[in-house]
């Protein structure tokens, strides 16, 4: 086979490989779909919506039962949950922003509300050996005043608070949950009381933060 017919047959099998992985591609990137905090999850037949506060993945939505139900899905660069479940009735949602750590202390997320109703959040974990806090605008509230968990393991919040945030804490056996904390150091051990000092600033910060947001767009609007 001459030096032509060498080049064209590469080429040949170059173009019959491209045309076969084309479509394998399109199906990988259809796997991931990004999202903005400019996208606004709309359920309009309970006046309710949901954005958030910085970009992220999924690799299915759906709005089943005025739920938006959320497959694999990822904030920013934030830990992958396999589902994700949120929901806003008579409330619009807005700057909902979602840290998962590990197993030694669970999650983080906060979110800005207007309207009085009912946000609802379905983690797609079972909560044993663990416990929730919630904050309304600054403020630890105890469960069944205007939070509760439902059978499901969902949260329902239903209180009247411009500022939201959950807090979940997964305690090692150590302080009587259930993961086992036999095989490692000290910090790993106690990190859950050192890492709940960090968030907790953390949670304080974002709160001031959001109230001033909150009050400059207040100011700015006409009288």
């Amino acid at each position: 086979m001459d030096n032509k017919n060498t080049i064209l047959f590469a080429i040949g099998v170059l173009f019959i490989i491209l045309v076969f992985q084309l479509p394998f591609f399109g199906v990988l990137a259809q796997n991931e779909i990004m999202f903005y905090p400019t996208d606004k999850f709309e359920i309009a037949e309970h006046n309710g919506s949901i954005t958030f506060s910085s970009e992220g993945y999924y690799e299915l939505a759906s709005l089943d039962n005025s739920v938006w139900k959320f497959v694999n899905f990822q904030l920013n660069d934030g830990f992958k949950l396999e589902t994700f479940s949120v929901s806003a009735i008579d409330s619009n949602v807005s700057n909902l922003t979602m840290q998962v750590f590990d197993d030694n202390l669970g999650l983080f997320l906060g979110y800005t509300v207007v309207g009085v109703g009912e946000q609802t959040f379905n983690f797609g974990v079972d909560a044993v050996g663990g416990a929730w806090s919630v904050i309304f605008d600054d403020v630890f509230v105890a469960e069944n005043s205007g939070w509760r968990i439902l059978p499901d393991n969902t949260l329902s919040i239903t209180g009247t608070a411009s500022n939201v945030t959950l807090l979940y804490f997964v305690f090692t056996d150590f302080y009587g949950g259930n993961v086992d904390s036999s095989d490692k150091s000290f910090f790993g051990q106690h990190s859950v009381f050192i890492l709940l000092t960090v968030i907790f600033i953390i949670v304080i910060v974002m709160a001031v933060a959001l109230r001033c947001v909150n009050q400059k767009i207040s100011n700015k609007k006409p009288n």
